[in-house]
């Protein structure tokens, strides 16, 4: 279910329905804000054979044969790509980039007849792709066929290079609302056992983004033993520390969101103490995490990272 981006998904149809959506759209925002959903939408808009007319008010059923080729992504005259997913030995998951053997699929959906009035490539995480990647798609926006769309979405426009961008038309969403991306976890059951204040911290935390959100309660688990031993560093033992250091650094990938986690729950003890004691502890903790997070920059071990600010 779409969620916010009323005015987009509007204009989208439109454009649809009178005849002039761009060729080359770049699809800009936050990842986990719903870009998909709607571009989704507007393809099954195209396609489903419930809606009669071109009025905006008609929506897609879901259920006939072509959109439930749409949603399990099998529709002839829709590609879909995307970075690849591929879950380590050790529990962790994964993103390759795009390759260029993924682009080079829609020279087969362009040689190939359409089944309908129009094709549809999508490229989502465009900013993935590698230089070949890019290279290799530069050649299909410079001469498009004829009823062939191209929808790239990203949540950094400025990984993707200047020649790709001069080519498309950019639509812009908006991160979500605080009360969007509770109504989304609240329909979905997420926040049963959590107080209404720690929602809107997390809310607060994930910046107008579900994917934010998602992720800061999935690493709450992970991170809440590093927290203890934060809170209580004298009682445990060195080699518990490294330990649990050792478990985080696993996912380098995750490290800043974890450190973002950190100073969050930092910052709200601050403010919640009125000890003295207590705010220079959490004071000195943020400003450490501070220096962790240039020490990461500077490409040096995460476990090394972790234990440093453990001891």
């Amino acid at each position: 279910m779409i969620v916010g981006h009323e005015d987009n998904l509007k204009q989208l149809k439109q454009w649809l329905n009178q005849g002039q959506l761009p060729q080359s759209l770049l699809v800009c925002g936050l990842k986990g804000i719903g870009k998909s959903l709607v571009v989704e939408e507007l393809i099954l808009q195209n396609f489903c054979q419930k809606i009669s007319s071109s009025s905006l008010q008609n929506t897609p059923c879901h259920s006939c044969p072509s959109c439930l080729q749409i949603k399990s992504k099998q529709h002839p005259d829709v590609l879909w790509i995307a970075p690849q997913e591929k879950e380590s030995d050790d529990g962790v998951v994964k993103t390759s980039a795009i390759k260029i053997e993924q682009i080079r699929q829609i020279q087969d959906v362009l040689q190939r007849y359409a089944l309908g009035s129009k094709q549809f490539i999508v490229i989502e995480n465009a900013d993935e792709m590698t230089l070949q990647a890019c290279n290799a798609l530069l050649k299909s926006l410079e001469e498009p066929k004829k009823d062939c769309y191209f929808i790239l979405t990203t949540s950094n426009s400025q990984r993707l290079l200047i020649t790709i961008r001069s080519r498309c038309f950019k639509l812009v969403f908006k991160s979500l609302s605080a009360s969007e991306i509770k109504s989304i976890f609240t329909q979905n059951g997420d926040f049963l056992e959590t107080s209404e204040q720690e929602i809107e911290r997390w809310i607060q935390m994930g910046g107008g983004s579900v994917d934010s959100v998602t992720k800061a309660l999935q690493q709450q688990a992970r991170i809440e033993p590093f927290w203890q031993i934060l809170k209580t560093q004298d009682t445990i033992p060195f080699y518990k520390k490294v330990q649990i250091a050792g478990e985080l650094a696993k996912n380098k990938e995750e490290l800043p969101f974890i450190f973002m986690m950190l100073k969050a729950k930092l910052k709200h003890e601050f403010f919640a103490n009125d000890s003295q004691a207590d705010k220079s502890f959490y004071r000195d903790y943020l400003n450490r995490i501070d220096d962790a997070e240039r020490s990461f920059e500077r490409h040096l071990k995460p476990e090394f990272i972790l234990e440093t600010l453990l001891l």
